[in-house]
């Protein structure tokens, strides 16, 4: 159970009230940005800021606290401190929090895939202290509220990026936090699968990409809401080019600037808010659940040391040397195995497959399979971030996605492995 023990929340089993916040965790310019290993030079300034944006609800006696961050990922070694700062500051367990990642491409380097300097270091030491205030800050403002569920199909803007035409999941759902007496938007929990890269290698503005607009354009029509975006089963698709050409600096065939990242943020913002004017009220505010699940994998098995090490010194080819040395990294540093929390949340109407990696598309139409309620979300980057999650058969299509470095080490089966992990779940949940 997620009961909360603060004095000022004296209304418990009366409804259901929320509370938001959003905390400006915008580093300095003069950070490395991570995303992109062709990317030279650091941060020279700040397009937009970047936040941590968090909604806490009760709901019969049952608490949740749901944390959006603008970063990359969100590191390993830190989601245990920042899980234990939120069930300290608000009494509750840590399946009853989440923690996820927007994924943008334009932010401070914490995941170790670029190598951060002295400012990136002081920043991280202290975005701790604006996690325990975004949760204790959102818990100032609880209001008795009611919920709208929905989605829609948005196929424009994510495309595979691995096969010209291939599947994608296109589904936007959103969860919006109306206040009963004001009938004002409060919060709105906004998911969809598209990587947050519409700006390339060139940019070094900070910023959190096309999710900046999303943001803006749902502000515009509702000033005062707090939003929370919550990338999906993003790992194979962008807006539709070449992961292996971005990763080298190469031209793609589509623009990756400002003013494509407007755009595409314009459409699904617009996309939420028309999901937003359709819903209907959730009438019931019944018994929500959340379990927590811990799985061990492997991780793959690269070349030796000493056969990478004469490949390398041979090889003549830029991007291929790269991986080389990615894996190199892999095979003299990763462990044998890691440990992958899968988190499953049941609310209203809605249910909520969180993963701490990349999945592809498969994947997440899957779990939408097992879904017991009208709406599901899947979300990506949650609770840590251990790399890409390919199906079995993608690692024979090869590709920047399955090739063993930093951002894709699981073993080949792992998603086989949580999908029935997932399943299991759904099965104790419903039972």
């Amino acid at each position: 159970m997620g009961s909360l023990k603060l004095p000022y929340l004296v209304e418990r089993g009366k409804g259901m009230r929320v509370g938001v916040s959003s905390i400006r965790i915008t580093p300095p310019a003069g950070v490395v940005l991570e995303g992109y290993a062709c990317r030279k030079g650091v941060a020279i300034g700040i397009h937009d800021d970047l936040f941590v944006s968090c909604v806490t609800f009760e709901a019969k006696n049952d608490v949740f606290s749901f944390l959006s961050f603008d970063l990359i990922g969100i590191p390993n070694c830190i989601v245990p401190s920042l899980q234990k700062i939120v069930s300290d500051a608000l009494g509750i367990t840590e399946d009853h929090i989440l923690l996820a990642a927007t994924h943008t491409h334009s932010g401070p380097a914490v995941l170790g895939l670029q190598e951060g300097n002295e400012l990136n270091k002081l920043w991280l030491e202290i975005l701790p202290k604006y996690v325990e205030t975004s949760a204790k800050q959102s818990t100032y403002n609880m209001r008795k509220c009611h919920l709208k569920v929905g989605s829609t199909e948005e196929k424009f803007v994510g495309k595979n990026r691995r096969k010209p035409g291939g599947i994608t999941d296109p589904t936007l759902t959103i969860l919006s936090f109306i206040d009963d007496e004001t009938d004002e938007l409060k919060a709105m929990m906004v998911n969809y699968a598209c990587h947050a890269t519409i700006l390339d290698n060139t940019n070094l503005l900070i910023t959190s990409d096309y999710i900046h607009w999303v943001r803006e354009t749902i502000k515009k029509y509702h000033p005062g809401v707090t939003v929370l975006f919550f990338n999906g089963a993003e790992g194979d698709v962008n807006i539709g080019y070449s992961a292996e050409r971005s990763l080298m600096g190469e031209p793609v065939q589509i623009e990756r600037n400002f003013k494509m990242a407007e755009k595409m943020g314009k459409i699904v913002g617009f996309d939420a808010l028309s999901v937003f004017e359709k819903a209907g009220k959730v009438e019931d505010h019944g018994k929500s659940s959340s379990k927590m699940v811990k799985i061990e994998v492997p991780v793959r098995k690269g070349r030796s040391v000493d056969e990478l090490k004469r490949l390398i010194n041979s090889c003549d080819d830029d991007l291929e040397k790269f991986f080389l040395e990615q894996e190199l990294e892999v095979v003299r540093n990763f462990p044998d195995r890691v440990v992958l929390p899968l988190q499953l949340i049941r609310l209203p109407s809605l249910t909520m497959f969180c993963l701490p990696v990349e999945p592809f598309t498969k994947i997440g139409l899957e779990l939408r399979k097992m879904s017991q309620t009208p709406e599901n979300m899947v979300v990506g980057l949650a609770n840590g971030w251990y790399g890409y999650l390919p199906t079995p058969d993608e690692f024979d299509l090869g590709g920047y996605e399955t090739k063993l470095g930093p951002w894709s080490y699981l073993d080949e089966n792992t998603s086989e492995l949580i999908l029935k992990t997932f399943k299991e779940m759904i099965e104790e949940i419903e039972t």
